[in-house]
């Protein structure tokens, strides 16, 4: 499938695809035209791929922490790790954030 066709499925810009791309986080299958531009085939895996990515970033996870996390291993665990402790601080942080607002 084609690029226009992975947008209209999820809802990614060109530049966004591009950009996943380009930090190897999707690896479609890939021609140069003559002219060198780059003509992608993209496979339901991709976009799949795709979804999962825009998930991750919606949940605050830059795209050095997405390359750790589907490398596997021990750095995904650290990457993890970090993000559950990040959030446990803002869950602290917003209960005493709502106690103070009782005050008032």
């Amino acid at each position: 499938m084609k690029i226009k066709e992975v947008i209209s499925k999820t809802g990614l810009t060109d530049r966004a695809i591009r950009l996943y791309i380009e930090y190897g986080l999707v690896m479609p299958e890939n021609q140069k035209s003559y002219n060198g531009r780059n003509h992608y085939n993209f496979t339901q895996e991709d976009v799949d791929c795709f979804e999962q990515i825009a998930m991750l970033r919606k949940a605050d996870f830059s795209l050095e922490q997405i390359k750790k996390l589907k490398s596997g291993g021990e750095s995904a665990r650290e990457v993890l790790l970090e993000y559950l402790s990040a959030k446990q601080e803002s869950v602290v942080m917003g209960q005493r954030i709502v106690e103070a607002l009782k005050d008032f």
